[in-house]
C-alpha cells in the first residue's frame, strides 16, 4: 500500500515515466504534469502531496518560477526537490530554498537514496 504521494513536473514524458517507475518501486504514488502552468489544477487533483520533484528547465514556466507558487500553496513543510541536467544550478536551487537537488540523467541505483 502506497505511503506517500509525489507531485512531479517535467516537460519530457519519458522523464515523467522514469521518475514514476522509480517512485513506484518504493511504493510512492505519483501525480504528474508536463507543464508548471497546470500547477493549480494538478495540486487540486493530487490530493495529499508529500513532496514535489520539479524540472528546472521547462519551456513556459521554469522550475524556479514554479517554486515560488508551490511554496506559497504547499507551505514550508513540503519538500520541493529541483531536478536538472545542469548540476551547476544546484547552488542556485538551494539558495532559493529548494529542499534538495537531483541531477539528470537519473541513476536508478541512487535515486531513492538521493530522495532521502
Amino acid at each position: 500500500m502506497p505511503t506517500h504521494n509525489a507531485l512531479v513536473f517535467d516537460d519530457d514524458p519519458f522523464n515523467l515515466e522514469v521518475v514514476c517507475r522509480l517512485l513506484a518501486s518504493a511504493n510512492i504514488t505519483c501525480t504528474t504534469a508536463p507543464d508548471a502552468r497546470q500547477l493549480l489544477s494538478t495540486l487540486t487533483s493530487a490530493g495529499q502531496v508529500d513532496f514535489v520533484i520539479i524540472d528546472l528547465e521547462m519551456p513556459k514556466v521554469d522550475g524556479f518560477r514554479a517554486f515560488e507558487a508551490l511554496r506559497g500553496l504547499l507551505g514550508p513543510a513540503v519538500p520541493i526537490i529541483a531536478c536538472s541536467v545542469h548540476v551547476e544550478e544546484m547552488n542556485n536551487a538551494r539558495a532559493l530554498g529548494f529542499h534538495s537537488f537531483i541531477g539528470k540523467p537519473l541513476d536508478k541505483n541512487r535515486f531513492l537514496e538521493q530522495l532521502e
